[in-house]
């Protein structure tokens, strides 16, 4: 239907694929990731500072992961009419609307809560054809070093991302900082238009994805993907507050994210070679590592202390999301995109969890070290997939 309308209105234009393989995916992802980096530790702040009260930023996430739970069955049909370009070109645009959204929050707070949809929209259009291009294109013998130069880019990009985010915050206001993304989240569109990929995907329905998790190869995956949203709604959500509570500093926040991604950029392609050989042993290190690293982050209120936990997260952060990444792929090879549909509803059960659950220890007992436990327990549920996935020798 969609090629059918192109071929009628704009029967001139095509484009045709210029970047090799995973090349497109590289440098959207980069621009994503950057556009998210200026913006993302300071969202949970954003909030607070337009007014906004502790019970406003978890209920903004609570809407926007809660609804993904019910959006990613609508995303399915997408994938199947439009392709993959189509779907990660919406996200963008939708990203953009995002970004307009929280701009118009100074007219009205209730733009926040349209924000927390849009959000809610782009992140299943984005992350599900992203998966699926490394499934189909990722080379097996090399997979964990493909992962490893996607993890380099994305990490120099989001290095330097939060301390100009907090910088421009600091001296040029929100506003800059929104309409900047705007920019680069047009800019960001055109790579994927680029590349090889665009396959699109068998028609799936809901009854053919969860019952999936229910066969003994994919029921392992469960609970380290429920742990993947808690540790990402710690992360994303509660970390950013804790800090800006403590240091009350925008840009010594986005100096403290900016060095811990540099410093784990330089072992990036290293651990990706160390994956392609023992992903199971790097991921029951990592997911050990930075399991401690959440019990230690809140014992010293320090700027010079945290920059060194979270410099020691982000290191330890390789050796989890790498291996734990390469091993999903290689289970998603037989049933991409159930697996992969089943493995956002799950990631995003966690993330109401984790939100739910640090909101609930905070109100109660006002324990910042309590709440950052869940983030401990979450990655010992990660690491459990190591004991039996599916590895590339098998």
């Amino acid at each position: 239907m969609l090629k059918q309308t192109r071929s009628i209105f704009l029967p001139h234009w095509h484009y045709y694929p210029h970047l090799p393989g995973l090349a497109g995916i590289y440098l959207n992802a980069s621009l994503r990731t950057l556009v998210f980096g200026l913006s993302g530790i300071f969202i949970p702040i954003f909030i607070l500072q337009r007014g906004g009260h502790f019970s406003d930023v978890f209920l903004f996430f609570l809407l926007a992961a809660g609804s993904q739970l019910i959006i990613i069955w609508l995303v399915l049909p997408l994938l199947h009419r439009w392709g993959p370009d189509w779907s990660m070109a919406a996200s963008l645009i939708l990203q953009i609307c995002f970004f307009l959204s929280l701009l118009l929050t100074n007219y009205s707070f209730a733009f926040f809560w349209l924000a927390a949809i849009f959000l809610a929209f782009l992140v299943p259009l984005y992350w599900l054809p992203y998966h699926l291009a490394f499934v189909h294109l990722g080379d097996r013998k090399i997979l964990g070093q493909q992962v490893g130069v996607i993890s380099i880019l994305t990490r120099l990009a989001a290095a330097l991302a939060p301390f100009l985010g907090g910088f421009i915050i600091q001296y040029f206001h929100y506003p800059t900082l929104w309409l900047l993304i705007i920019f680069l989240s047009l800019v960001s569109i055109l790579p994927i238009f680029w590349d090889e990929y665009d396959k699109p995907e068998p028609e799936v329905k809901l009854t053919g994805c969860l019952p999936l998790f229910w066969q003994k190869p994919y029921r392992q995956f469960i609970l380290p993907f429920v742990g993947t949203g808690i540790e990402g709604a710690l992360y994303g959500v509660i970390w950013p507050i804790f800090l800006f509570k403590v240091l009350h500093h925008l840009v010594a926040l986005g100096a403290i994210s900016s060095l811990a991604l540099f410093l784990s950029v330089l072992l990036a392609w290293q651990v990706g070679r160390w994956v392609d050989h023992q992903p199971e042993k790097v991921l029951c290190l990592g997911s050990r590592l930075n399991a401690l690293n959440w019990l230690i982050k809140p014992l010293w209120f320090s700027p010079y202390f945290f920059a060194l936990v979270d410099s020691v997260y982000q290191l330890g952060g390789l050796l989890v999301w790498l291996p734990f990444t390469v091993l999903t792929y290689y289970q998603a090879r037989s049933r991409p995109l159930p697996f992969l549909a089943g493995r956002e509803f799950f990631i995003h059960i966690g993330w109401v969890l984790g939100l739910l659950l640090s909101w609930a220890l905070y109100s109660l007992t006002q324990s910042w070290w309590l709440v950052f436990s869940g983030g401990f327990v979450a990655l010992l549920l990660i690491g459990r997939v190591a004991n039996g996935a599916l590895s590339p020798r098998q």
